[in-house]
């Protein structure tokens, strides 16, 4: 745990994999992953069994301001929980 010097945001660090926080990775807690440039993202929640990988075609130049994977994990676990 800390604050990471360039994303000026706290963050929970694993060995080479960003450990979920702020619901980064979906709602579980166990999940992690990590974050590319523009907003491409690689995820796993273990206790789902689930992956997610995204990269766009549309790179986005900040670090806040795009909302796509946010958007894009939020469906998911809403289709999960639907079923």
């Amino acid at each position: 745990d800390g604050v990471d010097l360039v994303l000026n945001r706290q963050m929970r660090r694993g060995r080479g994999m960003n450990l979920n926080s702020d619901n980064m990775h979906g709602p579980n807690p166990n999940a992690f992953g990590h974050s590319g440039a523009g907003g491409s993202t690689g995820f796993a929640d273990p206790d789902l069994k689930l992956g997610i990988g995204y990269a766009m075609n549309q790179m986005e130049t900040n670090l806040d301001g795009d909302t796509r994977v946010a958007r894009l994990t939020r469906a998911v676990y809403h289709c999960l929980k639907a079923r």
